[in-house]
């Protein structure tokens, strides 16, 4: 439901419910079965039981598993059921879910979507937000408002739901809230870029007095910066504050104001002072370079909290940006700049966004927002031309700069479901894409003198931005490869740890690039003669995914060897020769018909015997 103004100055903000971009796809495939339905409780209640269901948010046993019979605050709320089984009830149905695999959920052998409903109607969640009342509908709303505010989706109490053509778009490669396809990963970008050169911060959604359109004035202000005033070095983050802080798209006075500032303080000012600047641009209502009162700041600083104008803010603006591809991180990440591999999308954006405009109601803002710009869709669907040299730089700088011990480190957030990485850079690339970075810095700091070639997109500064994106003229599809000798290997890391995804879409797919891998090196006479491929997965694999790769061998003759990301960063740290790396490491297990014996049916998993492939074809 849209707000209505309240004519309050406040900085610009992100609401950081939905604070990685790559969830906002997830939850909009889960959204679209409803598309057309009247959105009331019921209908609510359903949707947020799908993204419960599918796990993409996890509630505690305090809240999802707990029941409540009457609870009384801030909202009221009756039990569905009231019989004496309920709290029992409620518990098993916890379990069942909380115990299921992911596999066994979208394979629909457990918990149906009643069951949720059920434990949605008899507990309670602390939450009072939105349109629909306090518990659970609240707790609903605090997961799709910014992607309403987007334009992405409609909804609005009692009205139909709605899908735009760019929410549509962003999650094209998307069932249930999991991708299904990872190889255009970058239609997200596209998506999210379009919608971002339109967003501006009064909208029906947002009760604000500042009219700003945040991606074009942070895009002209850069340029400004450049063309204008000789700093090639981009926008510090120390001074993203003035930016959320300005009241319009005035970017030639906040360049200068920048300037200003630079002039008085340097690159290193202290955060109070960066702190009381800012607060003097709320403070003015304009643009008047002057540190706030001590007054102001004693009445607002609970309103503009000092880390959340200084980091929170700053930090949610470099991710949700850089996701789009066109900006880069330049000075081991004090700097964001314009990423010189996207300048006519760039350039279009300067010359076709920037105005302001006014909607009559929340519908005609989404009209608005969801419609996709096709001109610059298509610019950025142009195939970039990047320079080889550019990715190997930044592998190198990072296998000089990296100790192992570090890389390995920045191996284990990259897989855990909770980043823990604070490193400057890294922190703002997407995990599987970090991962495959990663890798290759692993790999060329064992193996120095491989040829490598890694095939993500990446920024100017070779930080990698998206994935592989399939085969090209240059690549077979491989996410990365990697030459030494007569070897030709491909390497896979994922950070997908499903069954189902695992068998079905990894393996196959790595069999069929090994496969036209070896079919064009014989065809044009590289001079390979042996292929392999490595698959890095977070960990211990599934006992069908070893079986899958000895059918694989026993089909095609592939050889594909898993490994799990630690023990592989682990492993290469003593390797002198890519084909040691070509071994059966022993947590790898198959499975196999049970044997009979005096006491009846056991499975017996086989562990595999570790052989170099150089040796002999090890027989998975």
């Amino acid at each position: 439901m849209a707000r209505l103004q309240n004519n309050r100055r406040k900085p610009l903000s992100f609401n950081t419910t939905m604070r990685n971009p790559e969830r906002i796809p997830q939850f909009i495939s889960i959204l679209q079965p409803y598309e057309g339905e009247i959105a009331n409780n019921e209908v609510i209640l359903k949707i947020l039981s799908d993204v419960i269901r599918f796990k993409l948010y996890v509630p505690t046993k305090l809240t999802l598993g707990t029941y409540i019979h009457h609870h009384k605050g801030k909202f009221e709320f009756w039990a569905e059921d009231s019989s004496a089984a309920a709290p029992e009830r409620v518990n098993k149905y916890f379990e069942m879910w909380k115990n299921s695999t992911l596999d066994e959920i979208l394979q629909g052998k457990v918990v149906e979507q009643k069951y949720i409903l059920y434990l949605l109607k008899n507990t309670v969640t602390d939450h009072n937000e939105g349109p629909w009342g306090g518990g659970w509908s609240s707790r609903f709303y605090t997961y799709y408002q910014f992607i309403i505010e987007l334009g992405l989706v409609f909804i609005e109490f009692n009205k139909p739901i709605k899908i735009s053509p760019l929410g549509n778009l962003m999650c094209k490669y998307y069932e249930n809230g999991y991708k299904s396809d990872d190889s255009i990963i970058d239609v997200e970008q596209r998506a999210y870029l379009n919608v971002f050169a339109k967003y501006q911060t009064n909208n029906p959604h947002r009760s604000n007095t500042i009219s700003v359109n945040f991606l074009p004035l942070l895009i002209n202000t850069l340029n400004y910066l450049k063309s204008h005033l000789g700093f090639n070095n981009g926008l510090c983050r120390s001074e993203i504050p003035f930016l959320i802080c300005w009241g319009n798209n005035d970017y030639k006075t906040l360049s200068l104001y920048i300037k200003k500032f630079r002039e008085k303080f340097g690159y290193n000012p202290s955060d109070e002072v960066i702190y009381a600047y800012a607060m003097g641009l709320m403070e003015s209502e304009g643009h008047e370079f002057r540190e706030a009162t001590d007054a102001y700041i004693k009445e607002k600083k609970q309103d503009y909290k000092f880390d959340k104008l200084l980091v929170e803010t700053p930090d949610e603006i470099i991710r949700k940006i850089r996701y789009s591809g066109i900006l880069s991180l330049r000075g081991n990440g004090r700097f964001i700049d314009l990423n010189a591999l996207e300048l006519e999308g760039i350039n279009y954006i300067i010359n076709n966004y920037g105005e302001n405009k006014s909607f009559s109601d929340s519908e005609t803002y989404f009209n608005f927002m969801g419609a996709c710009d096709e001109n610059l869709l298509q610019i950025l669907n142009n195939e970039v031309i990047e320079d080889d040299d550019i990715k190997l730089k930044a592998i190198c700088e990072y296998s000089q700069s990296f100790e192992w011990n570090k890389l390995k480190e920045e191996v284990t957030y990259c897989i855990s479901k909770r980043d823990g990485s604070k490193h400057p850079v890294l922190k703002y690339v997407n995990k599987p894409v970090r991962l495959e970075f990663l890798v290759s810095v692993s790999l060329y700091k064992a193996l120095p003198n491989i040829k490598l070639q890694a095939n993500y997109k990446v920024d100017d500064e070779g930080i990698p931005i998206g994935t592989a994106s399939g085969q090209n003229k240059t690549t077979i599809g491989a996410d990365i490869d990697v030459y030494e000798d007569t070897i030709h290997a491909l390497i896979e890391p994922t950070i997908a740890t499903s069954r189902s995804f695992l068998t079905e879409h990894e393996i196959g797919s790595i069999t069929t690039h090994l496969l036209d891998s070896a079919d064009y090196d014989v065809r044009n006479k590289n001079g390979y003669k042996q292929w392999f491929a490595l698959l890095i997965t977070p960990e211990h694999a599934p006992a069908e995914v070893s079986t899958r790769i000895k059918c694989a061998k026993m089909i095609n003759d592939v050889d594909i060897f898993l490994w799990e990301a630690p023990d592989f960063v682990e492993y290469i740290q003593k390797i002198k020769k890519l084909e040691e790396l070509a071994i059966i490491r022993p947590y790898v297990k198959i499975r196999k018909m049970p044997k009979v014996n005096g006491h009846g049916l056991t499975l017996y998993p086989q562990v595999l015997t570790t052989e170099r492939v150089a040796d002999k074809q090890t027989d998975l």
